[in-house]
């Protein structure tokens, strides 16, 4: 299961920077990248702290349970919204 979470995690990384970068000017990109980092740790530290004290009350395990239906819950919204995206980056763009 690592495996293949690594190398979903690693296509979708690919993606969003291919993305970020067709479509951000010059300019705009460093701003794009240092919010997104700042989200990142922000979430990261709020998470951390959210679940371990739900593991404390409720079980590892009932932790990693909500964890998997949230991922199943992001992979099913994110193949119902991929329609949204542009056709030039659903059908083979050339980055």
């Amino acid at each position: 299961m690592s495996v293949l979470y690594g190398i979903s995690e690693q296509i979708k990384s690919i993606t969003l920077e291919t993305y970020l970068q067709n479509e951000a000017t010059v300019v705009d990109l460093p701003k794009i990248y240092g919010a997104q980092r700042a989200l990142t740790s922000l979430t990261f530290g709020l998470s951390s702290l959210l679940l371990g004290g739900m593991a404390d009350v409720f079980g590892v395990q009932y932790v990693f349970l909500l964890a998997g239906i949230l991922l199943a819950l992001a992979a099913v919204y994110i193949g119902v919204s991929s329609q949204s995206f542009p056709a030039t980056y659903t059908d083979g763009h050339n980055a």
